[in-house]
């Protein structure tokens, strides 16, 4: 696989996606961005001053570039409304500017924002930035295996020769400059698709074998209580 994401800034040269953008003029940054947004969905009413689906801010720096032959690109950059009183202080307009461009390179694909989207959820903390950044990342990577679990959980995938090795990781506890006393987690379950129906999963830090069931093209795993962390054993994958 040779899919990635870049985050950050389109460099002149750009020697990480060569094959993709070129940027066009300088850098934008600080006062530049303000009031500057990205969206992923189709905008049929902006003229109108109206919005659908998610509109997410741009923090921290972006670069107008433009595509190579063969870049797809996907939704828009809204450029700054005018800055005044509140009756004057609006009127996105749609730049051209994709909010993620695509290229086909060997078996993967490479894209490529050409704004901070990183800095952008630090800052913010947004959900709904978070859910962009992922709109673009999970069609990319194909994820086999999901968890239904609390964001606080993260999930580390592996695999040996019997199949898959999912680390669970409680985070309950983390703050932003620190960590307190965790919370465990209960209710979890895993969803693994294209299984062939004999996979079993063990649960190595409570010591015993999880219950599961099929739905449709996925097996589902009913996960044990998630104290400081779980360590999921699935063989029998085809």
């Amino acid at each position: 696989m040779e899919d990635r994401v870049g985050d950050g800034r389109c460099h002149p040269d750009l020697h990480e996606f060569p094959k993709l953008l070129r940027r066009v003029g300088p850098e934008l940054s600080g006062k530049q961005v303000w009031s500057t947004d990205a969206t992923l969905d189709e905008q049929p009413r902006i003229d109108g001053n109206a919005f659908d689906g998610s509109v997410v801010p741009v923090s921290g720096s972006d670069a107008r570039c433009v595509g190579k032959p063969g870049t797809t690109k996907a939704g828009t950059i809204l450029a700054q409304a005018p800055w005044g009183p509140p009756e004057l202080a609006y009127g996105h307009t749609a730049t051209g500017d994709p909010a993620v461009a695509s290229i086909g390179h060997g078996s993967g694909t490479s894209s490529v924002l050409t704004w901070t989207v990183g800095r952008t959820y630090r800052e913010f903390a947004k959900t709904e930035v978070r859910d962009h950044l992922l709109g673009i990342v999970e069609p990319l990577a194909g994820a086999e295996v999901r968890a239904e679990l609390p964001e606080q959980v993260e999930l580390i995938l592996g695999r040996d020769d019997d199949g898959f090795v999912v680390h669970l990781l409680n985070q309950t506890g983390a703050h932003r400059r620190s960590f307190g006393p965790h919370l465990p987690v209960s209710g979890g379950r895993l969803v693994i698709h294209g299984t062939n129906g004999h996979e079993k999963a063990t649960a190595l830090v409570a010591g015993h074998d999880l219950p599961s069931r099929r739905e449709e093209d996925t097996v589902v795993i009913d996960l044990p209580v998630i104290n400081l962390f779980e360590v999921v054993r699935v063989r029998g994958l085809q």
